[in-house]
């Protein structure tokens, strides 16, 4: 590539760059009621979620968040008599209606039931107790039955006071029924262990309301404890034996659970672990990890200027690898500047846009490793970061993973060639075939392994996280809907497979009416694609650019929801970018080639790759100007619609959920379209209409 070109494309980077910062990013610091930063940003709700969820990694190390560490500090009373025998002694406890085996998550009217009970646990009859709401106003009274219990039935959701009124003073229990951001209480009780001869000792036990014996709760006594240190630590029963000097007195048990704040993140699913429910990321975790030292580093506003980076250093390099100079050049400045590319960079809180990038950087590392033939540690070295990035893009969106057909595609094609498939003197070879069976496997190995390393990784935390190897953040026992800041728990419909897999007219005319229409302006080179395939369909590389494509296209055209909103939902379609742009780059390189020589045996060219197919069509003055016309005109469509999506990602409340295109970009789009097809469609047909009546392909 000259040197005009290297700045041609380092200014189209800058000008990519400055476009997507010239929109500030909504990246608010936000702060708990307890001052704890809190890591959000973006303008979609799944971008909180991968916020939130990096967050949840880096500061807890877990995968993980247990219910119990849901919302801030966790507070909870209760207080006892202790008498001088055990049946003198009068304490207290508070059962909320039992969640039962399906562990009911909702805020709802529960069952609540007060038992009064003396030292040797024996229950108190005829005891009055009441419920008093925050404003300490008496809402339900009752009276305690021979053994000691009384139900109140039907409380509304709410927080609540219990009152047990005794000679001189009153015991007081605090409950909840009523479980915000699914913030749910701790419960505390109390009951006399044993008489010593200095006072005696209380056994306390605590439990969250849905996972019990809460191990490493603070135990104070009295009410202020902010200046005092704990008396200990509940265990991994969540029991603590707490003594205490005097009887014949009233006491106050406080027990106290720190909390980091965190909210569930969007995109949340809860399932049980270890006979624990938990908060488990709704989505593969890859993204969150890539995200923590950008934010750590305060430096999140740099990420897109990364991935950006990293993804046309590698579609260039892809395509001067299994093209020529010139494809990579137009290949990289039509993969920088397409639209839907740039808003999603955008979204640095997305993990498309990372996800594309590390699928594209594997393949191309692939084909570095399979095609060249360095020494036997490079060659391995390459291979296994290759195989390492494309795993890592899977971490990122498990549908990445249909990429790896056209690697396999690739090889296949490979073996074919080689071994005389597509001709060559007696056809193919069986022992031929079988001895490049075995030498592309062994070129391929150290991609597989890496792959596969990362296959076992991801299938083990699905194991422990989803209950299976293949399940998903989609087949979780419930997920977690944040709906206007209220949060919600919902049983999912169907797995993972039913919402992917899901074909029906529908879905397919969905697909054709509103989501093409929005492909067309924000990913034209999925539609400057197919003459580049007609123009070299035997080849080893098209193939790989056809099964790099066609899943993705085929798992995303039966989905009806997808385009519902417009632009963001066709990040969906962003993997099929890398071989759009690489074959639409192939055909432009070919509408304009420069410097050619021709012969008897057709057009020679000096910066063309001898093995390229040669269609005996010397593009003319003309023709190379339409081209170029048509080129301005996709990459001016690209950014047009680039600064269309941003604004709009900021502005959706007021703007709505319609695509209404700028009409000049509509100019742009039918300008490009039209000069594109009718100069390489025209170069075909005189092509076709030039061969000699015996190179006409037979009906």
């Amino acid at each position: 590539m000259n040197i005009g070109r290297k700045w041609r494309l380092l200014l189209v980077f800058i000008l990519c760059n400055v476009l997507i910062f010239s929109f500030k990013y909504p990246l608010p610091h936000v702060t708990s009621p307890e001052g704890k930063e809190i890591w959000v940003g973006g303008t979609i709700p799944d971008e909180h979620a991968y916020f939130g969820w990096a967050q949840i990694y880096a500061e807890t190390g877990n995968t993980y968040l247990p219910l119990e560490d849901i919302g801030p500090p966790k507070l909870q009373h209760v207080d006892f008599y202790l008498g001088d025998t055990g049946s003198s002694s009068i304490f207290a406890s508070v059962k909320v209606s039992d969640p039962g085996s399906e562990k009911e998550l909702r805020s709802k009217e529960r069952n609540v039931t007060i038992f009064v009970y003396d030292g040797n646990d024996n229950g108190i009859s005829s005891m009055l107790v009441s419920i008093m709401n925050e404003h300490q106003t008496v809402i339900m009274n009752g009276q305690t039955s021979l053994n000691g219990t009384y139900t109140f039935v039907n409380v509304p959701p709410g927080k609540y006071q219990v009152t047990v009124p005794l000679m001189t003073r009153s015991l007081k229990l605090l409950f909840a029924t009523d479980y915000p951001q699914l913030n749910y209480p701790i419960e505390i009780s109390a009951h006399l262990d044993q008489f010593t001869s200095n006072g005696a000792d209380i056994s306390i036990h605590v439990d969250h309301y849905i996972n019990k014996d809460l191990e490493g709760v603070d135990i104070y006594k009295g009410f202020n404890i902010e200046n005092k240190e704990p008396e200990g630590a509940t265990n991994s029963n969540g029991d603590f034996l707490l003594h205490v000097d005097d009887t014949d007195s009233m006491y106050h048990v406080t027990a106290y659970k720190e909390n980091e704040g965190y909210k569930p993140p969007p995109g949340s699913g809860i399932i049980e672990m270890d006979g624990d429910l938990v908060l488990v990321n709704h989505w593969p975790p890859g993204y969150c990890y890539l995200l923590i030292p950008f934010w750590l580093m305060n430096s999140i506003i740099l990420i897109s200027f990364y991935l950006l980076g990293l993804a046309s250093l590698a579609i260039y390099i892809l395509a001067m690898r299994l093209y020529n100079k010139d494809v990579a050049y137009y290949s990289t400045l039509l993969f920088m500047s397409t639209s839907l590319g740039l808003v999603i960079l955008f979204n640095r809180g997305l993990a498309d846009y990372a996800s594309m990038t590390f699928a594209l950087l594997g393949i191309m590392l692939f084909i570095e490793s399979y095609e060249v033939d360095n020494p036997l540690f490079q060659r391995w070295a390459i291979g296994i970061a290759g195989g390492l990035s494309l795993g890592f893009a899977v971490t990122m969106r498990y549908s990445t993973l249909v990429v790896v057909l056209g690697p396999m595609a690739f090889v296949l094609l490979t073996m074919l060639h080689r071994s005389g498939y597509f001709g060559g003197e007696g056809g193919m070879d069986i022992k031929s075939f079988i001895s490049k069976l075995r030498s592309s496997f062994m070129r391929s190995l150290p991609f597989i392994i890496a792959l596969v390393l990362i296959g076992v990784m991801l299938a083990q935390y699905n194991s422990e996280h989803y209950g299976g190897a293949l399940n998903s953040g989609y087949q979780t026992d419930r997920h977690v809907d944040d709906s206007g800041g209220n949060i919600t728990v919902d049983e999912p419909d169907d797995s993972m497979f039913g919402s992917y897999f899901n074909p029906s007219a529908k879905g397919l005319s969905n697909f054709f009416t509103r989501v093409m229409p929005q492909l067309l302006f924000v990913l034209p080179t999925l539609f400057l694609a197919p003459l580049a395939l007609l123009t070299d369909l035997k080849r080893r590389r098209t193939g790989l650019m056809l099964f790099w494509t066609l899943p993705v296209v085929i798992i995303y055209m039966q989905l009806r929801w997808v385009g519902r909103v417009p632009i963001e939902d066709m990040r969906y379609y962003l993997p099929l970018l890398p071989p759009t742009a690489i074959l639409a780059g192939y055909a432009f390189s070919r509408g304009m080639r420069s410097g050619q020589q021709t012969n008897g045996n057709g057009l020679k060219d000096r910066t063309h790759d001898e093995n390229e197919p040669d269609d005996g069509h010397l593009p003319t003055g003309l023709d190379k100007k339409l081209m170029t016309i048509s080129l301005l005109l996709i990459l001016l469509l690209g950014f047009t619609m680039a600064q269309y999506g941003m604004h709009w990602q900021l502005n959706r409340r007021e703007l709505g959920m319609m695509f209404r295109p700028p009409p000049h970009t509509i100019l742009f789009a039918a300008g490009g379209y039209i000069l594109y097809y009718f100069t390489l469609g025209r170069n075909r047909l005189d092509k076709w209409r030039n061969k000699k009546p015996e190179e006409v392909p037979a009906k």
